[in-house]
């Protein structure tokens, strides 16, 4: 016999006498609850949540949700009485009696009704996952350790301090000191930037700034650009300005759409990556071109190098690479990494602009005299070498490349002032007819302001007239006509006083201003 199990809010809601509801919102549902819409929520727990009188209806309002608020139903006493109780619950049930004890005797009857006793909250969506780990621990005896993780120890600590779980606080706080290591550093700086919790973040971010290159590449991918923006210029990062390069360029590529130039040129700025790897040199010079840069990009004066510069000083053994898959057959038949690298760059480097073809060849070029005229030790040679099966390039290859990318610089410069002198004489065949068509529309200006309108007299009929200002003779009829013109000229300030021309349409009468022709007023 195990006897009855023991007091939970896990029960079901009759078999544990539950005598009070909490619904928990995700703010990623809160959007959809008409309460929030109709702004009728309330002021909670001193921190960033939210609850609704207790009197409301919580079913109708959770399931409006999408996804749905979670209930879970309660005990009072649990909540609020113990060494794990919780201060906010404790004074809300403290208050929420005092005020039942002055009601009308209309409620005195009203009993322990989950449906009407409850309390909303909203919290953010790590910290109403956490939720029922809080009241687990609530419930559990004395003793009993939060069932914290490196996911839920912040949200937990950030609901300790909301509803004023003091014992839950300080257990969750010597968790994080615990547990907060490179492995973990990044979740606990997300987490502590999500609830604003300025000393975690600042310790997580030193933790990850000092271990950089030793956190897998998943849990730093999980850092949004501004937060990787504080690791990288961290004052405490130890991390090699081409091991950064490395791993700056595979943030970008699992991040594509987060990261625009400003976040490139800050991530890769000369004081903190002085150095670019020549693995990355291409893919941060494609990466610049995406963002719309022209290239070539260089510094002007004593500016410090732009990121292409440092690309293209870093780039003569990708070149070599490169060139050795298009100058030697036999790398198209081999399956080593070396060789697939190899082919990769060289698609690369086929589909840069001229301009910077002719750059990385200068640099590589200079880098190849400089090699040859300093020798160095095969130990030192970077690993394209070691693996290759062929030689590298010569001199004399780097410089008939360079040619042909001046050639086809050259071509592509000729086309372009070719289509731009095209584009003069289309421009310049328009603005002539435009020059001619203004012209003309001058001629018909003059032309019109030679029309005058012809003047009232007193001996035409008044139908024939008209006149603004009526005059009357000495019998007390007006002189002139009275309907005015139906229409009158839509250039220039035509006089509507003078003579009309009455037109009769079928049952209708049309009335035109007369004008007449005053030749040259000069």
């Amino acid at each position: 016999y195990r006897g009855p199990p023991p007091l939970s809010w896990r029960l079901d809601s009759d078999e544990s006498l539950s005598d009070w509801t909490l619904t928990v919102a995700s703010t990623d549902s809160v959007s959809c609850s008409p309460r929030r819409r109709n702004g009728k929520a309330n002021a909670s727990a001193g921190c960033c949540d939210a609850t609704i009188d207790a009197d409301c209806q919580l079913d109708d309002l959770a399931d409006s949700m999408s996804p749905p608020a979670r209930k879970y139903h309660v005990h009072r006493a649990q909540l609020a009485v113990g060494p794990r109780r919780s201060d906010y619950f404790a004074t809300l049930f403290k208050n929420r009696r005092r005020m039942t004890r002055d009601e009308s005797d209309r409620k005195q009857d009203k009993g322990s009704d989950a449906s009407t006793n409850g309390t909303y909250i909203e919290l953010k969506a790590s910290a109403a996952a956490a939720f029922p780990i809080m009241l687990d621990f609530m419930y559990s005896s004395i003793g009993t350790p939060v069932e914290a993780t490196t996911e839920s120890a912040v949200a937990l600590r950030h609901l300790a301090s909301c509803f004023g779980i003091r014992e839950m606080f300080n257990s969750v706080t010597d968790f994080i000191k615990s547990d907060l290591r490179p492995e973990t550093a990044p979740t606990y700086l997300l987490e502590g930037a999500t609830y604003k919790h300025d000393k975690l973040i600042a310790a997580s971010l030193k933790i990850c700034a000092e271990s950089l290159m030793e956190i897998k590449l998943s849990a730093i991918v999980l850092l949004p650009p501004d937060l990787f923006e504080l690791v990288v210029r961290s004052p405490h990062l130890v991390c090699d300005s081409e091991s950064l390069s490395v791993r700056v360029a595979a943030y970008c590529r699992c991040r594509p759409d987060s990261i625009d130039l400003d976040v490139i040129r800050s991530l890769t700025d000369a004081e903190i990556m002085p150095r670019i790897a020549p693995d990355e040199a291409l893919f941060y010079i494609h990466l610049l071109s995406l963002f719309g840069v022209d290239l070539p990009d260089s510094s002007k004066g004593g500016a410090a190098p732009t990121l292409y510069d440092r690309c293209v000083v870093a780039s003569p053994n990708v070149v070599r690479g490169a060139l050795q898959v298009k100058h030697s057959p036999l790398c198209t038949h081999t399956s080593t990494f070396h060789d697939r690298h190899r082919q990769t760059m060289n698609k690369d480097y086929d589909e840069l602009p001229s301009g910077v073809k002719v750059d990385l060849l200068e640099s590589t070029i200079a880098n190849t005299v400089h090699t040859d005229d300093n020798p160095i030790s095969r130990e030192e040679q970077s690993g394209y070498e070691e693996s290759s099966i062929v030689q590298s390039p010569s001199s004399d290859e780097l410089r008939d490349e360079l040619s042909a990318a001046r050639e086809a610089m050259m071509d592509l410069q000729g086309e372009i002032k070719r289509l731009r002198r095209k584009m003069d004489k289309t421009i310049e065949k328009y603005e002539s007819k435009l020059n001619a068509r203004e012209d003309e529309v001058q001629r018909c200006k003059e032309e019109l302001s030679r029309f005058v309108r012809a003047p009232n007299e007193h001996n035409a009929p008044s139908t024939c007239t008209y006149q603004e200002d009526v005059e009357y003779d000495k019998y007390g009829e007006p002189v002139y006509g009275e309907i005015p013109p139906t229409a009158m000229p839509r250039w220039g300030h035509a006089e509507r006083d003078g003579l009309i021309y009455r037109e009769e349409v079928r049952f209708d009468a049309r009335y035109w201003p007369m004008f007449y022709y005053k030749g040259d007023k000069r």
